[in-house]
């Protein structure tokens, strides 16, 4: 079948065993999957996985949903499954803001190195002034935080006191079919080392970035465990466990919704603590992939 006759809507069911490939062979990899899920997206099809009982493989599963711009769910148990799908049913009837692009332009790009996203972006590309990235598509209701880490070369001596960063947001209203723009501008200032005094932290970006960045520990525990190495991937869940609870005690003036979400990650690493070698690294697997992309856990919706 051409990619470009599938409808929108496509729901295929299957037991997650690779057994062809490109070119043809016994069995495929979970990058050469992923590589025709990306493919697809070239003729607007996403794919998103769910993985039903304890056999399936989420290294393959988690591929494809990823080079897919989709996502993936666990549903180790069968109830579990109808969630998952009914979030994803409701995740593609309620995105009214979609293909959401970033530009990042900096006013003195001769000094910048590189600007990097924090976290997952659908894709990215680097400009002479920059980057530009698409980060996809937000549903009714849903609020979410970027950051970029901006890495610039040794500044002269007599070089103007500051730096300016502009930021143009554009993206489409789906039920409209309007463009929305929103732009806005970030003066850095250039101290010398003897000179610097560190601004006050905004919480809700540091908490931001420490999601960000206990995703990855994540991500580290399911390939750990994905191995074998299942005390290494509890350790793994435990430190991180440690340092959100730190985070909660020693910032007390995040914003309620990014104070909700490090709760919520909390919550949910001690909740992965308690399950089976088993169910582990399926679970993780979700749990890093959901995290990464700033998106709820189904589970606790009500």
């Amino acid at each position: 079948m051409s990619l470009a006759n599938l409808s929108k809507k496509e729901e295929l069911f299957t037991s997650s065993s690779p057994t062809c490939s490109f070119p043809p062979r016994t069995g495929a990899t979970s990058s050469e999957l992923g590589q025709l899920a990306a493919i697809a997206t070239e003729h607007l099809v996403s794919s998103s996985t769910i993985g039903i009982g304890n056999k399936f493989d989420e290294s393959i599963l988690s591929a494809i949903a990823g080079s897919g711009q989709g996502n993936h769910f666990a549903a180790v148990e069968l109830e579990e499954a109808v969630s998952g799908r009914q979030d994803e049913i409701e995740g593609l009837l309620q995105r009214p803001i979609r293909n959401i692009q970033m530009e990042i332009i900096v006013s003195d790009p001769k000094h910048l190195n590189q600007v990097s996203p924090v976290g997952y972006v659908r894709s990215k590309s680097k400009t002479s002034e920059g980057l530009n990235v698409n980060v996809g598509e937000l549903v009714s209701g849903e609020e979410r935080g970027y950051a970029f880490v901006l890495d610039f070369a040794a500044f002269d001596k007599d070089f103007a006191a500051t730096v300016l960063v502009q930021v143009n947001v554009t993206a489409e209203n789906a039920l409209t079919g309007e463009t929305i723009q929103e732009r806005k501008s970030i003066e850095f200032e250039i101290a010398s080392p003897v000179d610097f005094v560190a601004p006050e932290l905004d919480e809700d970006v540091v908490a931001e970035i420490a999601v960000f960045q206990m995703a990855q520990i994540k991500e580290r525990s399911a390939e750990a465990a994905r191995s074998g190495s299942f005390q290494e991937a509890r350790d793994l869940l435990l430190s991180a466990q440690g340092d959100t609870s730190r985070l909660l005690s020693e910032l007390d003036r995040m914003s309620p919704r990014v104070r909700m979400r490090v709760l919520a990650e909390n919550r949910e690493r001690a909740d992965l603590l308690g399950f089976t070698d088993l169910e582990l690294s399926k679970r993780v697997t979700e749990s890093s992939y959901r995290s990464s992309r700033s998106k709820q856990n189904p589970r606790d919706r009500k």
